[in-house]
């Protein structure tokens, strides 16, 4: 069993993990439905130092994850925290990307999702599955998840290239309209290290501006009226 010592760390880099996802304001997505839309939350984590027991040993990631429907994300925020304190640990949690429950599957990539937003750097053993989409299972939640990671991996210029006109399709015709505002968020992220593909961005965010879709059209314009980073 974890130490007093061990849990006190943990519960420190838990807060600090809490504290960076709240400086991400309304960029990121809490995976909390409301009425069918994610409820975009940036308190995710709240700071504090619960003992997480022995969460996330080989093995356990799948069982925690395990119940219930798409309808929670379960204990994907524990599992989550536990990753950033044992990073060594991802593997574990990325092998559940193939488990044989939709609702495992979903839940491990909402959790990796969170724990990208401050280790991106992590997923580049893992960069040839993210980019060919070899653990989409065709499901509009794991969807969304994927597309969220690699947008933060480092990619040379023919993978983003490969990976924006992967984004435009799913905004255009991806029946999600989840997926679509998260390819969105995630072209806009990528034109801010690859400037060649801004033109392909702007014609997204009029598309998106025209859209029939609410949650897109709302998006488009919030993106559009944010300052560009030069």
């Amino acid at each position: 069993m974890a130490g007093a010592g061990s849990r006190r760390r943990g519960g420190a880099a838990v807060g600090a993990f809490g504290r960076r996802l709240g400086r991400a304001g309304d960029e990121v997505e809490a995976g909390v439905r409301q009425g069918g839309e994610i409820d975009f939350d940036a308190e995710i984590f709240a700071d504090g130092e619960e003992d997480l027991g022995e969460a996330g040993l080989p093995g356990e990631f799948a069982l925690m994850l395990a119940g219930g429907d798409r309808r929670s994300i379960g204990q994907a925020d524990i599992v989550a925290r536990r990753l950033v304190e044992r990073p060594e640990l991802l593997g574990d949690l990325w092998a559940c990307l193939g488990d044989a429950d939709g609702v495992v599957r979903m839940r491990a990539a909402d959790a990796l999702e969170k724990f990208s937003r401050v280790c991106p750097a992590a997923f580049n053993i893992h960069k040839a599955d993210l980019l060919t989409r070899a653990f989409d299972d065709g499901s509009a939640e794991v969807r969304w998840h994927l597309i969220a990671i690699v947008s933060r991996i480092e990619m040379d210029r023919r993978e983003a290239a490969a990976f924006c006109r992967y984004l435009e399709d799913c905004l255009r015709n991806d029946p999600s309209r989840i997926v679509k505002v998260t390819a969105l968020q995630a072209a806009k992220d990528l034109v801010a290290t690859h400037k060649p593909l801004e033109d392909r961005f702007r014609k997204m965010l009029a598309f998106a501006q025209a859209s029939p879709w609410p949650s897109v059209a709302a998006r488009a314009r919030r993106i559009g009226a944010a300052p560009t980073k030069r």
